[in-house]
């Protein structure tokens, strides 16, 4: 990890590290951690000198409980929480609050471009036209719910290149998506078939409520396809579904994580989407002077995306922490880029 001991080598006369974040290790005893400021990191922003957490600490509890009464006889500040653990009869101390941070995750439907009846565009709009995903939201389990956010943007919050004006423009247009469909040459009463995870709650909800929208405003039937996840898996990468709910994370928040997948030539192109505006705006992106300009392209780039109606994104899942009030403002600062609570 990033924060561990700074190690150098040399290859070929260059010094290189194996790591070196922004903070360091200054001790470690029993269940504490203790993070220093590392003075040999100098990031994109600026140097580390020039910020103002001097030092972390982290502590390990055997269990919640034994977390939440530290948080209360103020030995700890955050204290990372699961929606099973929010239960009804958890009681937030009145010196905290509970905040929740979006991951870098984005659950949605993918929208097969070769299939027939979703091979123009207008036929994929009208999937997307009036969702609105904090109503659909709602209408999940209260543990989903709680672990959850709304997402117009398929590039999660937080990332340079995400922009979610595209999306909100579709999930609160009042056009009628009938209209839609129609100029989409679709007959009335077809039958469309919605693939998802067996085994994943998540799927699970959300297609049966998927199923009551789209059947309540369009003239279609959806069929529910579960799979166990090996058979999902493969179909979704092979394209042999129509619409799919599936979900997308990286391993670093860069926009081009979410982006380059669906490039014509990309193996990982499960959508089957094959449009040159759309890879013109990743190269232009690749080939940018600067990176206000490359963030620039990532972002047409991303609202072409969703505008195409290939992706509907949905949800974002978050980390939730209980955290002292005071300190809200800050750890909410020094975890933006992080996206999660946790290091796991």
């Amino acid at each position: 990890l990033p924060f561990f001991p700074i190690r150098s080598g040399s290859l070929d006369g260059s010094i290189y590290f194996f790591s070196n974040g922004p903070f360091e290790i200054s001790s470690w005893e029993g269940t504490k951690v203790t993070l220093v400021p590392n003075d040999q990191w100098s990031d994109q922003i600026g140097n580390i000198a020039s910020h103002e957490i001097q030092g972390l600490e982290f502590v390990g509890y055997d269990s919640f409980s034994d977390a939440t009464e530290g948080f209360l006889n103020g030995e700890v500040d955050v204290v990372n929480v699961t929606t099973s653990q929010l239960s009804s009869d958890f009681q937030i101390p009145s010196e905290g609050v509970i905040d929740g941070k979006t991951r870098h995750i984005t659950y949605g439907v993918f929208v097969n471009s070769e299939s027939t009846s979703f091979s123009q565009v207008e036929s994929r709009k009208a999937l997307a036209l009036g969702l609105n995903k904090r109503e659909l939201l709602n209408m999940l389990s209260v543990e989903i719910q709680r672990g959850h956010s709304p997402a117009n943007s398929w590039i999660p919050e937080g990332i340079s290149g995400s922009d979610n004006s595209a999306g909100l423009a579709l999930s609160g247009s009042k056009e009628l998506a009938t209209d839609y469909w129609a100029r989409g040459q679709n007959v009335d009463g077809i039958s469309i078939e919605l693939l998802y995870s067996a085994e994943d709650s998540l799927h699970a909800e959300l297609a049966v409520e998927l199923k009551k929208l789209w059947e309540q405003k369009l003239p279609l039937q959806l069929n529910l396809r579960p799979e166990k996840p090996e058979e999902y898996f493969a179909d979704l990468k092979t394209g042999r579904y129509q619409l799919a709910i599936g979900g997308w994370q990286a391993d670093y928040p860069n926009a081009a994580n979410w982006l380059h997948p669906f490039v014509t030539d990309s193996d990982e192109n499960f959508l089957n989407f094959t449009d040159d505006k759309y890879d013109s705006f990743l190269q232009s992106a690749d080939m940018a002077n600067s990176r206000d300009e490359r963030f620039s392209e990532y972002a047409k780039a991303h609202n072409y995306l969703i505008e195409e109606g290939v992706i509907i994104p949905i949800l974002h899942p978050v980390s939730l922490a209980l955290v002292r009030s005071e300190f809200s403002n800050a750890v909410n600062a020094m975890f933006d880029f992080q996206g999660m609570w946790t290091f796991d």
